[in-house]
């Protein structure tokens, strides 16, 4: 069964309906490969996974007026501007959403992400934040935290920050045991 070619439905409930779809596929590189035939905007985004010496990770709240996830949890970074590679992107991100100067991050991961109306490459990016959490002066969002591994679970996460998220959690704590 096709779940986008029912006919009497709107544009936007045949999009709502196979992307529902293709998310209960097995494979997310089906799911990925086959929302690519939709005119979707692509955009690639840097982001950073912050730890500080307790294993903790920093993550930002989003507004509630936002468009996108309003009031779930995420990492810092943001869309990359046309000519800028994702570095630049990151660090330019970092300054506006947090007032910090990034100085050294390390690539962690490149994530294929594909949501109901964009997709793109997310370049994911560690670095311990040493600095006192006040000095954080936020840009954007509704706030911020750093969370332990089993505080993760309880959070709304935008769902592609959160499986890199536990994948960068299942790789730093297993490397401590």
């Amino acid at each position: 069964m096709d779940p986008g070619l029912n006919p009497g439905m709107t544009p936007k409930k045949k999009m709502n309906n196979i992307v529902s779809f293709l998310r209960r596929q097995e494979s997310r590189k089906f799911w990925i490969q086959n929302i690519k035939n939709f005119n979707m905007q692509t955009r690639d985004i840097a982001a950073i996974i912050f730890t500080n010496d307790r294993g903790e990770v920093l993550l930002q709240k989003k507004d509630m007026s936002f468009k996108r996830w309003p009031g779930r949890w995420c990492f810092f970074g943001g869309g990359l501007m046309e000519n800028e590679n994702p570095e630049e992107a990151l660090k330019r991100e970092i300054k506006e959403e947090m007032g910090y100067d990034l100085v050294n991050a390390e690539l962690f991961t490149v994530y294929e992400y594909a949501d109901a109306d964009r997709q793109g490459r997310m370049y994911v990016y560690t670095a311990k934040y040493d600095k006192p959490i006040s000095s954080i002066s936020i840009g954007e969002g509704a706030g911020f935290a750093f969370f332990a591994k089993e505080e993760i679970e309880g959070l709304s996460i935008i769902d592609h920050d959160l499986i890199i998220l536990k994948k960068f959690l299942d790789k730093i704590w297993n490397s401590w045991i």
